[in-house]
């Protein structure tokens, strides 16, 4: 083999192997994206069907939470209804304009994690609701967990 022959075979190695690891990230990125969208839609819809029955039934929820405020109950059921309708859109995002909203799902479901524990707090719910909020304001930190190292992973 000549040394020019050699040096072509080096090169076409080295840029197959470029190709190979550029690949590799690519398929990597792919899954993460499909992963962060995959929980976005299953944030989406725990929080359509949440919001969908605190806005049908704010009284049989108020009398879980005693709280004495159904119509704010409604209320929280219909901005759900939107929260979930954006998380949805958003799963549909090119990369670029996935990774900023994503982040401000984020930051709007620890906002329901904080509201949730200062509303315990407070005391604004009975034994059971307080049972109730805190389940869900879980369930909701499990999912800003879950999308933050999607989105790391994205990145």
């Amino acid at each position: 083999m000549t040394s020019t022959e050699n040096q072509q075979t080096s090169t076409t190695s080295s840029s197959n192997a470029g190709r190979s690891t550029a690949t590799a990230r690519s398929s990597q990125a792919e899954r993460s994206t499909d992963r962060l969208r995959t929980v976005l839609r299953i944030n989406a819809a725990s929080s359509m069907i949440s919001g969908g029955v605190m806005a049908a039934i704010p009284n049989t929820i108020d009398d879980l939470l005693d709280t004495g405020r159904p119509g704010w109950i409604h209320l929280i059921g219909i901005g759900l209804m939107l929260f979930a309708t954006i998380v949805a859109i958003t799963a549909r995002f090119d990369r670029p304009k996935l990774k900023v909203a994503t982040s401000a799902i984020v930051v709007g479901d620890i906002g329901w994690v904080v509201g949730s524990v200062v509303t315990v707090l407070l005391g604004w719910y009975s034994g059971g609701g307080v049972v109730a909020v805190l389940a869900v304001a879980a369930m909701v930190d499990v999912f800003a967990v879950l999308q933050w190292r999607a989105l790391r992973r994205v990145r």
